[in-house]
């Protein structure tokens, strides 16, 4: 089988589908396949990739033309789900055609979140609220569009399946494929094990911004506080819409800021570094693709309690999963967890297990399975 792998963003192992897409390349190749990697360079788009409908209109124009010259040479062709949105007409039937999507745009448009409203936000959302409103719209008509052109559509987590079956896809042609950790990730975070570390500390990793909950750690700690004095709330990696340690701050009771560890950055190979001393995971995220995060700290032991929501409910131990939005649910998870040192230990067991599911090569597998199943040449 001969694959080729379509990033709308440069190719580079930082960013979000690129970096899932060079991982995918080289399962593929270590499999027996013969497997291409484009980025917007390689297709001739020079724009800085965004959302914005001139960066969608003129890299999707480009990409369908690169196709209808290339689809020949390969199999299957795998394409982000909302830059391809022209008639299946337009496209040799000898070739697979798979939409993927790491974070589905419908999201956008259900999936409400508390945000901290000042003046500055308030002036924000009058002026740009109606430009804000127009694009995600017009993402939505591209990503339908792209849905209904391709043959498969291929989604990381389960709600994502559910969402789009709700809004009329054909459920046959979905199929659910998380993602994965390298062998070499797995084995530096297994570095870490399942005894438990001196300190009761609660890890968070990923960027600190509104969609993944920002408003809900002051009170989750705060009633984490009451029953365990001693906690500390470890935020890694968190630098993202608030740049600055004050700026994070802001958001906790001037009370508890020294017990709250903010890491901005972090060299990723330095990963168990910063899980080591940790006891167990939090996101509150209310929506993802396949949080890598959440995966990360279940590799390293750290049993994550977390909102119930499209992408940690992947991975998450059931037992683990509260409500999108409860804090206070979150919290007596939490709390159950360092209360018993014994379900503790099992959970950070359990959790490990979990993760060794998902590496690529599995993922990859099942990539390969998926893909000759609904194979149509």
């Amino acid at each position: 089988m001969k694959y080729l792998l379509c990033s709308p963003q440069p190719l580079n192992h930082k960013m979000g589908i690129s970096r899932v897409l060079i991982e995918i390349q080289k399962e593929l190749v270590a499999q027996g396949n013969e497997c291409d990697l484009i980025g917007p360079l390689e297709i001739g788009c020079h724009l800085n990739y965004c959302t914005s409908k001139d960066y969608i209109d003129h890299y999707s124009q480009l990409l369908k033309e690169y196709i209808q010259r290339n689809s020949k040479s390969y199999d299957v062709i795998d394409v982000d789900h909302e830059f391809l949105p022209f008639p299946r007409t337009d496209f040799s039937h000898t070739v697979l055609l798979v939409a993927r999507t790491v974070l589905l745009v419908h999201h956008l448009d259900q999936v409400k979140f508390p945000i901290k409203k000042t003046f500055r936000s308030l002036v924000g959302l009058i002026f740009k609220s109606f430009a804000r409103k127009k694009e995600k719209n017009f993402r939505i008509t591209s990503a339908n569009k792209t849905l209904m052109c391709v043959d498969l559509i291929n989604v990381p987590n389960h709600k994502d399946k559910e969402l789009l079956v709700n809004l009329g896809f054909d459920e046959s042609k979905i199929d659910v494929i998380p993602y994965g950790l390298s062998n070499e990730r797995v084995s530096l975070l297994s570095q870490i094990n399942s005894a438990i570390p001196k300190e009761k500390k609660i890890a968070f990793i990923g960027t600190f911004d509104f969609r993944k909950g920002a408003m809900h750690f002051s009170e989750f700690f705060q009633d984490v506080l009451r029953k365990h004095p001693d906690s500390v709330l470890k935020l890694i990696g968190c630098k993202g819409m608030f740049t600055t340690k004050e700026e994070i701050l802001a958001f906790f009771n001037p009370l508890v800021r020294n017990q709250v560890e903010i890491v901005l950055e972090f060299d990723r190979e330095k990963i168990v570094d910063q899980l080591k001393d940790c006891r167990l995971g939090i996101f509150p995220s209310y929506m993802e693709g396949f949080p890598f995060g959440v995966l990360e700290m279940m590799m390293a032991s750290l049993p994550v309690v977390a909102f119930d929501a499209p992408g940690a409910g992947m991975m998450v131990p059931r037992e683990l999963l509260v409500s999108t939005g409860d804090h206070f649910a979150m919290a007596k998870v939490a709390n159950t967890l360092l209360d018993d040192e014994k379900y503790l230990v099992e959970m950070r067991i359990k959790s490990r297990s979990i993760a060794e599911m998902y590496t690529w090569s599995y993922v990859t597998k099942l990539t390969i399975a998926s893909y000759n199943r609904d194979n149509i040449i």
